[in-house]
């Protein structure tokens, strides 16, 4: 390739080759020490809180330097077949890239979507330069970006702002792997390349190079079993030559990640940032293992160097007030440890299975007790003769453990390939010196979490509850404001993303899952906000009963001088108060609980009966609740007005549905969610009873004021509260519900939605892999297949059709 010559370089035209015999031009050049000079400019402009600089940036962003500027010089370098970027100019794009995003900035909250982040790779209405620009030379210059990036990260990790930095490129990377399957969309570009045009050097830099910074031991087992990874890693390092290991960016951020969270002297100007930099972290994590294309090298390595472990012992991971950081790491903990990967470094690993998995798990057990037999057969003989059921319980295990010696419990963590102190740098106790454990705790942990079984995604829905409560609804980290500018104060969020591709047709439910359970209860939020905020609940000032009141008259004066109980001072159309003056006369009371069914840990159906006075309703208003039916969901508030913490009536700036603190305001305790099996009126009449409408005579009216609803409680609810883990006051949380709350019927449908995710993860006739045909898998997974297989009229699918029992005939 031939440089450009020119005299004028601020004039002068790069001439790019196409096809390897047409030339095309570029656009103009802008003189390199100019360009440096402006991205300097936009680096101490972003480190500025002046309003001047702010709107220096506002013009680089309207102006399009990205495009006009900074992204043509990485093309010109490619075009020159150079190799070593500009570090500053690469940082700069970075910076009005995130800007772009919404990532970057004060007080720019959560990050946007990252395909507006790097839309001025692909689209050529972005950047009008590059659009004779062939979608091999994007890649190339897009590698040459990232190296830039990451040299700027290396260089400036001694600097008082070098946080800042992490948290900008980390912001950017993590945008970047969740925008790999972007095309190009000029029209002149190859339409059927397979591969994203950034997706090559994303993978690239957490690929097979990463097995050069796992231990010797793991990596000579893990390719022994493997005979594809042996080879692979084999033609790296014939492609590697003599030059030194480049193990790309993960391990040195992992060993960061690490030495932060075991840093105790932090300033308080410091932790706002530092709680950035590891959420971002950790963010980058959980979507480096949902990617198919990452995951089989990035599991190992975490896997070898037991990062989940060391964050579950932490310091940071035992303080209550840091909550995302516990959030995140279960879920990086459930991630890890799926029924996608496990940590193998086979390529199919992601088609694994329940019994796959099983599998797995079984032959780690089997290689354990082999070991202790054959070294440790007297100290460890409960563990040798023990079935596979005890040896994959962490329980159990825990206990056994703790009769061995620490040089015993070390000798088998090294023979399994678990830990090595000649070969991680550190030694065992040094780590747990630095977690705050003692070097038991750490390998006690250490070979229980790769022994131990996990349950199935299956039965981890099974026992999900369904309906939102107070703790899921009011959690700023899993269910956000809906205006993100509302959100300054959360760097990240703990939720699944849905990807392009997907592990597997349980990894893609499960997410789903866990989204729409969110979204509804987002929703849920702003119904139960709405009906509270109109009732207006305040402290009773008076024992007055009203005499018309189904529960209790003026010759009850049981509760008369109860000052300080919880009265509502207002009325909503979508909720009416429950309230009891006699003991024996509830509103709300449980009147069956049935036991589990075989192999399940919670009741089998949980029934409640639940009581409505319409005495003070509209005619209008009163036949809406008579409309209630079979299957609708209805939610249980218990307000409390005495712990009414500030007046509800002040200016605030922030809307009550997206307030936080709105439970403390009005004194919110507690939130349950019932199902409605049946309607009855005070003369026994099934109102709900779909037969009434075909009655001679139309359908009667309701006797009196009074409904009694039978209603169905979540049963897995029900269990966390029994056993104090969904509530502190156990049962007796039903026994303080004072209000209930009915929804639109066309936004109440989410438990049937939930509930048919959940049938379908549970396997039998009705399960995925029977439901969806294998040819159609892939497809919906995004591992290739013909899309077109995907209409009805595909052949695949009238064919399917046609030998399905029950399926419409495809003529």
């Amino acid at each position: 390739r031939r440089a450009p010559e020119a005299a004028d370089t601020s004039a002068a035209k790069v001439q790019k080759v196409a096809d390897g015999s047409t030339t095309k031009k570029l656009g103009k050049l802008i003189d390199l020490n100019s360009l440096t000079s402006l991205a300097q400019r936009i680096i101490t402009a972003h480190q500025s809180d002046d309003s001047k600089d702010t709107k220096f940036l506002d013009d680089c962003h309207d102006n399009g330097t990205i495009e006009r500027q900074l992204w043509p010089y990485f093309l010109h370098l490619n075009n020159n077949g150079a190799s070593d970027p500009n570090e500053e100019i690469a940082y700069a794009l970075v910076l009005l890239a995130n800007r772009r995003g919404g990532g970057s900035g004060k007080g720019s909250g959560i990050d946007g979507g990252g395909d507006s982040q790097l839309m001025f790779v692909v689209d050529d209405n972005f950047s009008p330069s590059s659009s004779s620009v062939s979608p091999i030379q994007r890649t190339a210059s897009f590698a040459l970006l990232l190296k830039g990036l990451l040299n700027y990260q290396d260089m400036q990790t001694q600097s008082l702002g070098h946080i800042s930095i992490q948290n900008e490129v980390l912001r950017f990377l993590i945008a970047s792997y969740s925008s790999m399957e972007l095309r190009c969309k000029s029209s002149d570009s190859n339409s059927s390349q397979r591969r994203g045009i950034i997706e090559g050097p994303l993978v690239d830099l957490v690929g097979v190079r990463l097995w050069d910074a796992i231990p010797k031991r793991k990596r000579f087992l893990e390719m022994k079993r493997d005979g594809m990874l042996k080879k692979r890693y084999g033609l790296y390092e014939t492609k590697r030559g003599d030059k030194d290991a480049n193990v790309g960016f993960l391990p040195g951020l992992v060993d960061q990640l690490f030495a932060i969270i075991t840093k105790d002297d932090l300033d308080e100007g410091e932790q706002r940032a530092v709680k950035g930099y590891i959420s971002k972290s950790l963010e980058l994590l959980l979507d480096l293992l949902s990617y198919p294309q990452t995951r089989t090298h990035v599991a190992s390595f975490i896997s070898s160097h037991n990062l989940t472990v060391k964050l579950v012992l932490s310091k940071l991971y035992r303080d209550q007030s840091f909550v995302l950081f516990r959030q995140q790491v279960n879920m990086l903990l459930d991630s890890e440890r799926m029924e996608g990967g496990m940590g193998s470094s086979t390529s199919n690993s992601s088609a694994l299975m329940e019994k796959g998995v099983d599998r797995l798990i079984y032959q780690r057990a089997h290689t354990l007790q082999k070991l202790l037999h054959r070294h440790y057969v007297e100290e460890a003989s409960d563990v040798v003769f023990a079935g596979v059921g005890r040896v994959t319980d962490a329980t159990w295990l825990r206990e056994k453990i703790g009769l061995w010696s620490e040089n015993t419990l070390y000798d088998v963590c090294y023979r399994l390939r678990l830990v090595d102190d000649k070969d991680i740098g550190s030694s065992t106790a040094e780590i747990a010196e630095q977690l705050g454990c003692t070097r038991r705790d750490l390998l006690t942990s250490i070979i229980i979490y790769h022994q131990s079984s996990r349950q199935s995604d299956a039965s981890v829905l099974s026992a999900a509850p369904i309906f939102p409560t107070e703790e899921l609804l009011w959690d700023p980290h899993s269910v956000p404001p809906g205006n993100f500018s509302l959100a300054s104060n959360v760097q990240s969020l703990s939720l699944p993303k849905l990807n392009a591709r997907f592990l597997s047709a349980g990894d893609y439910l499960l997410r789903n899952f866990h989204l729409f359970r969110l979204e509804c209860a987002y929703e849920i939020r702003g119904d139960i906000v709405d009906v509270v905020k109109r009732m207006r609940p305040a402290l009773k000032q008076d024992g007055y009963t009203d005499p018309n009141d189904y529960y209790g008259g003026q010759e009850d004066t049981a509760h008369q001088d109860d000052f300080g109980k919880t009265e509502f001072q207002g009325w909503a159309r979508m909720g009416l108060q429950l309230k009891s003056n006699k003991e024996d006369k509830q509103g709300f009371r449980i009147i069956r609980v049935d036991p589990p069914r075989l192999g399940q840990r919670f009741p089998s159906n949980v029934v409640a009966e639940l009581v409505l006075d319409l005495y003070h309703c509209a005619t209008s208003l009163a036949s809406e609740w008579d409309q209630l039916r079979e299957f609708d969901n209805l939610f249980l508030v218990a307000v409390d007005a005495t712990t009414i913490s500030a007046s509800q009536t002040e200016d605030r700036k922030i809307p009550d549905e997206e307030d936080f603190s709105f439970p403390e305001r009005f004194g919110v305790r507690a939130v349950r969610g019932v199902t409605v099996l049946e309607v009855r009126d005070e003369a026994g009449v099934v109102l709900s009873d779909p037969a009434l409408a075909y009655e001679e005579g139309g359908k009667p009216q309701p006797k009196g004021k009074r409904r009694f609803l039978r209603v169905a409680l979540d049963p897995a609810q029900y269990a966390a509260d029994a056993t104090g883990r969904g509530s502190s006051l156990g049962t007796d949380v039903y026994d303080t519900f004072n209000l209930v709350v009915r929804r639109q019927g066309k936004e109440n449908n989410f438990k049937a939605v939930l509930e048919t995710i959940r049938g379908l993860m549970r396997g039998g006739a009705h399960s995925m892999y029977r439901s969806i045909p294998s040819w159609l898998m892939p497809v919906l997974l995004g591992y290739g297949g013909d899309p077109s297989a995907a209409s009805f009229l595909s052949p695949q699918m009238k064919s399917f059709a046609s030998k399905t029992a029950g399926g419409t005939s495809p003529n």
